[in-house]
């Protein structure tokens, strides 16, 4: 009887203990994230392999990337939250390894520009949180984009023919864009090649805190929501179809 009233007060004593962080602290697991490391667009974070990520401007993605080249395969001990999905969301680093070279790839200057500039905008006067904002609010820039650079300006889909400029940085720059635009992505490789769509240029300035400038306008850049985000600008690796938030 004894032992039992023992065992009992013993349980409620360690439930009572349990406090809210200590309950989050009980959901993570320790874990080994293995294979190629990138860093996505906008505020999409960063990957290792394919189902782990790191939040956008934390502390755990300047580890990593201290470490990690781009494209190089990365090692990373770490505490991760796991998703319904099977995705695993990196909440502490315990170590990293570069395990492998970056493979040696010249970039043109529209993804050099990119590494600055990708993401989903909106009018600053407008904020990100404008309800019922669809991609036809937004402009969404991906210029790292594997089947070539492009821009949807509001309701308007632009392939990016030719790009030059300042040298890009974290710091302002500013670079020239050469469009060739139409109404939808279907028209990709039509406008590349000239055969349908319109020529433009924009003049676009990306700078610090998330800011951009595009000609006139004055954009923000935007957490990545699937109901403001183009179904193109998603499917682009590394994101493979998935939101990251």
């Amino acid at each position: 009887m004894i032992r039992s009233l023992l065992v009992a007060s013993l349980l409620t004593a360690s439930s009572l203990a349990l406090l809210p962080s200590d309950a989050a602290a009980a959901k993570l697991k320790k874990t080994l994230c293995s294979g190629e490391f990138g860093t996505g667009s906008g505020l999409a974070g960063s990957y290792i392999g394919k189902d782990c990520f790191i939040a956008a401007d934390s502390d755990m993605q300047e580890q990593v990337a201290g470490i990690c080249k781009e494209g190089s395969r990365c090692e990373v001990e770490a505490m991760v939250e796991v998703a319904p999905d099977g995705s695993r969301q990196i909440r502490t680093v315990l170590s990293v390894r570069q395990a492998g070279r970056a493979p040696a790839t010249r970039m043109s200057y529209a993804q050099k520009a990119g590494n600055y500039a990708d993401g989903i905008y909106a009018l600053q006067d407008d904020g990100c949180d404008k309800q019922g904002a669809t991609p036809g609010n937004r402009v969404s820039v991906q210029l790292l984009r594997a089947a070539g650079p492009a821009i949807q300006l509001y309701g308007k889909y632009c392939a990016v023919i030719e790009a030059d400029g300042e040298e890009p940085s974290s710091a302002k720059f500013q670079a020239t864009l050469q469009l060739r635009c139409g109404s939808s992505p279907a028209q990709d490789q039509a406008l590349r090649s000239g055969r349908s769509g319109t020529a433009e240029t924009i003049v676009m300035t990306p700078a610090p805190e998330r800011q951009l400038w595009l000609d006139e306008d004055t954009l923000i850049r935007c957490p990545i929501k699937r109901a403001y985000t183009p179904q193109w600008w998603i499917e682009a690796p590394p994101f493979n179809g998935r939101y990251p938030q």
